[in-house]
């Protein structure tokens, strides 16, 4: 169990485990190889494939910038490419959350209920993800159920 940090020495390469708090879902964990600057983000970094939020939209956000600011040669996200230039790989990813909140904030304001935000909160984003349908309207209906108690 790694509770906030750990090291693994494997012998000349040392791997530092970092827990998040709940962001994507409420157990985010990556590993990063000191030596080549790599890390290994898991689905906290998706590329292409839609997002998946099962946790925390404002905790994913932030986890996310906190990821932007280090000082990193690559990552390998959970979907998508094999790696992705640092900190522009998270650009898009950062994009559909921002939407995704500005989105479900509007419909809240606006007194939507769910069943109608699920079919428009991020339209826009629909064409930039693969499985978009899928995956976004189970991302507004966390999203809403989040924001809406603020």
């Amino acid at each position: 169990t790694v509770d906030d940090r750990a090291e693994i020495d494997l012998g000349g390469r040392v791997l530092a485990l970092h827990a998040w708090p709940v962001a994507h879902t409420g157990n985010d964990l990556t590993v990063t190889d000191l030596q080549t600057r790599t890390m290994f983000a898991g689905d906290l970094v998706f590329d292409r494939h839609a997002p998946a939020l099962d946790g925390s939209l404002r905790g994913w956000r932030a986890v996310l910038a906190d990821l932007q600011d280090m000082d990193l040669a690559r990552l390998v996200p959970g979907h998508g490419d094999a790696s992705l230039p640092w900190p522009d790989g998270a650009d898009p990813l950062a994009r559909y959350l921002d939407v995704l909140e500005r989105d479900t904030r509007a419909a809240l304001d606006e007194g939507a209920r769910l069943s109608d935000a699920v079919r428009s909160v991020a339209g826009e984003e629909a064409s930039k993800w693969a499985l978009f349908e899928v995956y976004n309207p189970r991302n507004v209906t966390v999203a809403f159920t989040e924001l809406e108690w603020e």
